[in-house]
């Protein structure tokens, strides 16, 4: 009770209405091999599962896999022009053949239109000081604020510059 409002909370909090929303979270890590996070909210006013996000990892020395579903059924309305899918799922692999090379993939997917939002695939090398990657990114947004694109790049990132000066 808080200035004569008697539930002051919006739909979106997950404290609105007679009950407020149950939160659980799974988690499983097998060493490093397999790993899986999943996050669930259940609203016991409309007695529906409302938000799942569910992660997988798998990896070895030469091979790593990665998962991702979502879904929301929330109370607010989030379908809007500009707004956040409402289901999605989204993978990758990475393979490590040998040295320091890599080549992957990444994508997402909307399944409530239907659409592939992003794709990305990777060529890299990478030593004990320095990442090359060579990248090949497209996006499909569907939206006015941020416009579909692809696009090529190169990513270089120096893990450490070493000793600079006078010891």
């Amino acid at each position: 009770y808080s200035d004569g409002v008697s539930n002051p909370f919006d739909n979106g909090s997950g404290l609105a209405g007679d009950n407020s929303e149950y939160i659980g979270l799974f988690d499983v890590d097998l060493g490093g091999f397999l790993s899986s996070t999943t996050l669930l909210r259940y609203d016991d006013d409309r007695k529906v599962l409302s938000r799942i996000d569910s992660n997988l990892t798998a990896s070895t020395k030469y091979v790593s896999l990665s998962g991702r579903y979502y879904r929301l059924k929330s109370a607010v309305d989030t379908g809007g022009r500009f707004t956040a899918p409402r289901e999605e799922i989204s993978g990758g692999v990475t393979l490590t053949p040998f040295g320091g090379w890599s080549v992957g993939y990444r994508a997402v997917r909307d399944l409530d239109q239907g659409i592939t939002r992003s794709q990305r695939a990777t060529l890299g090398y990478k030593d004990d000081c320095t990442l090359i990657e060579l990248f090949f990114e497209k996006r499909n947004l569907n939206n006015d604020l941020i416009r579909n694109d692809a696009q090529f790049g190169i990513r270089l990132t120096l893990a450490t510059l070493g000793s600079f000066g006078d010891k």
